[in-house]
């Protein structure tokens, strides 16, 4: 399995460095088990908005990209706050937290659109 981190994925992003941007994109297509862990989707976001001046539309569509690649193994909270994600205002950490619960959970917070955007009561 390969493990990809943030600064390749937003390399492959804003092909700001093509040959780097080119084997990013031949890992996408020809390795068979690759796994995104759920911290990297708040540092995308973060990079993308902050240090490039990405839409959150934009930011969306690219984590949407990347669930959907077969051979990527991403969490299904992540899966979950992607959905979540482009539905709201929140961001990317937030929606991963509002996911993290089950119904019935209790979930202390004083952000209020975090509270409203899950299936937990507030502690």
């Amino acid at each position: 399995m390969i493990i990809l981190d943030t600064n390749v994925l937003i390399r492959y992003f804003i092909n700001d460095d093509v040959a780097i941007a080119k084997k990013v994109e031949a890992v996408l297509q020809t390795a068979e088990h690759l796994h995104i862990p759920a911290v990297v989707f708040p540092e995308i976001e973060y990079v993308l908005l902050k240090l490039y001046d990405s839409t959150r539309d934009a930011v969306g569509e690219a984590f949407s990209f990347l669930c959907s690649l077969s051979n990527v193994k991403v969490d299904l909270v992540v899966q979950q706050a992607v959905v979540l994600y482009k539905k709201t205002n929140l961001d990317m950490a937030d929606c991963i937290v509002a996911c993290s619960g089950r119904q019935g959970d209790l979930i202390a917070s004083l952000d209020r659109a975090l509270v409203n955007n899950t299936n937990m009561e507030a502690y």
